[in-house]
């Protein structure tokens, strides 16, 4: 009820044409429209080389884009067994500089020394552990606002769909496929927290995505219908994604070490009392460090190293923990 009376309220308080608002872009987006043209171009040549509906293209080009990510997923997980052996250092670094008197530019220039040292010490490497998670974002903006500019635009899209949906061009009536598509997408994200890892930083930020999924849901269901051609599938597509990387055999041959990597980068540091220690035995001296050569970042730096074995004890028993669940 709440959310048909909102809709009326949108709907009808709207300035300018439907066609205008699904085709205007925001200012700061303005810089992006080549991408969401080039987007838009890639749906019309599946429509006129396969021959399928408008609803069908756009779920196969869908299909298409997340397959040929897999690549950068698998180099995801690979990199994260080096990034989880960087993790002590990195949280080491963050505490005593966070303490320190040193002005910002000396604490910039250590950070700087530091990461660069720390980076190849461990061989971890940021654009492989990173690229495919900072990729689903833009993508997923790519593919809504280009849909949304067809539906404006192609006539053809009046007639593109299927079941109750035929026309692509208007939101849905019955409000399925938005609530589909928030649904799944917002069982993905809750999918995988468990107690154990419920506090980690990127859990915490699903939660975050999860309550702007719900605000959100007075706007969405406004959307043409071709929109969740692409949202239901991509959302689905992760559903099934997340089965496969997780399977114990798969990940066997990916990185049998998963878990523990990620409670190493996402879980818990050492306890509080002992990093403050660190950070105090460190902070007399910081002047000292801050102008101190690589092979001494990597000396201060082995002193934390030394305090891991309690955690290394924790994420031991955290991944026997997963495995004997997945048997």
């Amino acid at each position: 009820m709440i959310i048909r009376v909102a809709r009326r309220f949108t709907m009808q308080n709207t300035l300018g044409s439907a066609s205008e608002a699904l085709v205007k872009l925001p200012p700061f987006m303005e810089f992006y429209r080549p991408v969401i043209e080039m987007a838009e171009r890639a749906v019309e040549s599946t429509v006129n080389t396969t021959g399928v509906p408008w609803w069908l293209a756009i779920s196969l080009l869908t299909v298409g884009i997340r397959a040929s990510n897999f690549p950068m997923l698998f180099l995801q997980y690979k990199a994260m067994s080096p990034l989880a052996l960087a993790m002590p250092s990195y949280r080491f670094l963050g505490e005593i500089l966070k303490d320190s008197k040193a002005s910002n530019w000396q604490k910039f220039s250590t950070i700087i020394t530091s990461v660069r040292q720390i980076n190849k010490s461990h061989n971890t490497n940021f654009t492989k552990a990173f690229t495919y998670v900072l990729l689903q974002v833009p993508q997923f903006i790519t593919f809504i606002w280009s849909i949304r500019s067809l539906c404006a635009r192609n006539n053809e899209l009046k007639t593109g769909g299927t079941a109750w949906f035929v026309d692509l061009t208007q939101s849905d009536p019955t409000m399925i496929l938005p609530l589909v598509s928030l649904g799944v997408t917002y069982f993905n994200l809750q999918r995988g927290i468990t107690p154990e890892n419920r506090d980690w930083l990127i859990n915490k930020f699903k939660g975050v995505i999860q309550m702007w999924l719900i605000i959100s849901l007075p706007i969405t269901v406004q959307w043409p219908a071709g929109v969740f051609c692409y949202w239901v599938t991509n959302a689905i597509f992760t559903y099934f994604q997340s089965v496969l990387v997780t399977n114990p055999t798969i990940m066997s041959k990916i990185n049998p070490n998963l878990q523990s990597d990620m409670m190493k980068i996402y879980g818990k540091s050492l306890e509080q009392d002992e990093a403050e220690r660190l950070a105090n035995l460190i902070n007399t001296g910081m002047e000292g460090y801050i102008k101190a050569k690589e092979k001494d970042v990597e000396k201060i730096v082995g002193v934390y190293l030394k305090q891991q074995d309690e955690l290394e004890k924790q994420y031991a028993d955290y991944e026997a923990k997963v495995k004997s669940q997945n048997k």
